[in-house]
């Protein structure tokens, strides 16, 4: 303490006018240190200067360096009665005899640490420094054919830290004529009105000084043809009975696209219109012997649900097994999920409250219990998907409208949206499509087998009742579709008949059957079945090879097979041979050795 006032003392004796900086600490309930180095004009300053702390006018805090660790660092404290008040500072700078402004300040904290000896804190002082401006975020612009850019004050996006004008100028535009007044503020318009392009502008604020500092920035500015929105047309309601399937949708079938814009495609699943009661799942461990853990997500009408209001639970039939809400972790809400059981291989199944829409809904996955198994963690959560409806739409912008509750009835609404893509306005249409199941069941046909035959070959008749899973006894019709070169015949005990039209006709088709009730719904469904007729396949025939005599050491012949082959189709041929079996077999031979009658052995295996 004694070296610092004798160091203050011997400066004021040195130099003419260093200012009368001074605190009283007794006048201060609280604290903070700063550890730091002092530049000027962003280059390091020797000894001999000093650095004043203030809170408004008042100094709060005054000291000179001491040469430690190679630097000059000064060991700041700062006092105050009260926190979070702003503490800005001077510097006073010997070889210029001046008291220079500082950039930093800090907002004083009782009892804070500021910088350290090893990283001390870093503070600049300004004294007649020529700052280059700053231009920085102009931003791009883009317009339609017949509109215009929108003028805009250069000044909004320029930095300066002196009073330097500045001088402002472009370059790099070529279809645009780019004019900026005496105020900087900027208007743009195309050279040929018809133009359709983009130029890449370049601002450059220069300083009206000796040095000329200056800086630029570039914009972009772009000018589109007209951008038409996207108009999608009627997509049909669709309605089906239990164990039906919804149609996949060509969902570009379906849009006016007069741009070509690309579009992207989405979906939503339309909130209920009624609501239920949240439920009263309960669980009592202690009836059961054995558990097994899930972690899981659920996606509830298409989209991941989030918030802890929700509620997933196991059940076997309606006996719960096991509830839990959702926990926030690693940016995901996660169930874990314990399930009781006292039996293994049960077939756990789950529904979800879904607290949004205030509604329970049936979960498309199963398990099977196995006593201790965990399925999935927070890194690879087990995917539950919840609703009564499920929609996919894969790249090729089909969708396809999948079951989840296979015991659900009723009728789901889906908005479909087209959105353009990378273009101006990114313009959008929507529409609504219902998808309903009605409580009644759509008759199934699958698996009626392809059939191939040869030239004047017959196909098999078909019983198409055996392909068929009717489950209400409603009355069916069949009918058959899709063939040109063959004719089908469907008599009354639904047994089809297939012959060509024209008995020299060979090729195949696809001739799809359907059934369908013959009732007010009408509800069907079809399976497509391949009939083909292919040339005649005549067998290889390889005959005439010679037998062959030698004597003992001598040699056989090679044989070339190809010239004893006749092959009318020209197919490919692989050959192959065996030795025949000969018609007298000789006895199974009685060889034996006495190993005590030899000294010496070998082994082979």
């Amino acid at each position: 303490m004694k070296k610092l006032i004798l160091l203050s003392v011997l400066l004021t004796t040195v130099f003419a006018s260093p200012p009368d900086w001074n605190v009283n600490p007794a006048d201060y309930e609280m604290s903070a240190n700063v550890t730091c180095i002092l530049q000027l004009n962003f280059e390091p300053t020797g000894d001999g200067n000093i650095i004043g702390a203030f809170s408004g006018a008042e100094c709060v805090g005054v000291v000179t360096p001491i040469f430690a660790l190679d630097n000059w660092i000064y060991f700041l404290t700062v006092y105050s009665n009260t926190a979070d008040v702003e503490v800005i500072f001077k510097a006073y700078i010997q070889s210029e005899d001046a008291v220079a402004d500082i950039q930093e300040v800090i907002y004083f904290a009782p009892n804070a640490v500021y910088g350290s000896p090893t990283d001390p804190y870093v503070l600049n002082a300004i004294l007649g420094y020529d700052f280059a401006p700053v231009v920085l975020d102009i931003p791009d612009q883009m317009i339609e054919q017949g509109d215009s850019f929108s003028p805009f004050d250069l000044d909004d996006f320029l930095t300066t830290q002196d009073s330097d004008v500045i001088l402002w100028s472009v370059s790099g535009n070529t279809n645009l004529s780019v004019d900026i007044d005496e105020n900087a503020v900027v208007t743009i318009v195309p050279v040929n009105p018809d133009w359709i392009g983009a130029d890449t502008v370049t601002f450059s604020a220069t300083d009206d000084t000796e040095n000329g500092s200056s800086d630029w920035d570039e914009a972009t500015f772009t000018i589109v043809a007209v951008d038409d929105p996207p108009v999608i047309g009627n997509i049909p309601d669709q309605t089906i009975g239990f164990g039906g399937t919804f149609d996949s949708i060509d969902l570009d079938s379906f849009i006016i696209e007069s741009d070509g814009d690309e579009v992207a495609w989405t979906y939503e699943i339309l909130p209920p219109q009624e609501t239920t009661e949240p439920p009263g799942w309960t669980v009592n461990p202690s009836e059961y012997e054995m558990t097994m853990t899930v972690t899981a997500v659920v996606e509830s009408l298409g989209e991941e649900a989030e918030g802890s209001g929700h509620i997933l639970a196991a059940f076997t039939g309606d006996e719960c097994r096991g509830v839990t809400t959702a926990i926030y972790a690693l940016d995901r809400w996660f169930y874990f999920l314990t399930i009781y059981s006292n039996q293994s291989d049960e077939t756990i199944i789950f529904r979800f409250y879904n607290a949004d829409e205030q509604m329970i809904y049936a979960v498309k996955e199963t398990i099977q219990f196995v006593p201790n198994a965990s399925h999935g963690g927070p890194e690879a959560p087990y995917e539950f998907h919840a609703g009564n409806i499920g929609v996919d739409i894969d790249d090729d912008h089909f969708a396809q409208v999948i079951i989840i509750d296979n015991n659900w009835t009723g009728t789901e609404t889906v908005r479909f949206t087209a959105a353009e893509v990378g273009t101006l306005n990114n313009y959008s249409d929507s529409t609504e499509v219902t998808f309903t199941i009605l409580p009644d069941h759509t008759p199934l046909v699958s698996d009626i087998p392809d059939q191939s035959v040869e030239y004047g070959g017959s196909f098999d008749s078909i019983s198409l009742n055996d392909y068929l899973t009717e489950l209400d006894g409603d009355e069916i019709v069949w009918s058959a579709s899709g063939n040109t070169n063959l004719t089908v015949n469907i008599d009354a005990d639904a047994v089809a008949t297939v012959i060509p039209v024209n008995p020299d006709w060979m090729g195949n088709e696809t001739i799809t059957f359907t059934a369908a009730d013959d009732t007010e719904n009408g509800f069907s469904s079809s399976d497509d079945v391949v009939f083909a007729i292919l040339p005649i396949d005549h067998p290889p025939e390889l005959s005439g090879i010679p037998d062959q005599t030698i004597g003992i050491f001598g040699q056989f012949d090679s044989i070339n097979l190809n010239d004893y082959l006749t092959e009318l189709d020209g197919d490919e041929i692989a050959f192959s041979s065996r030795i025949e079996i000969p018609a007298i077999p000789e006895d199974t031979p009685v060889w034996t050795v006495n190993p005590s009658d030899y000294e010496l052995t070998m082994t082979v295996t």
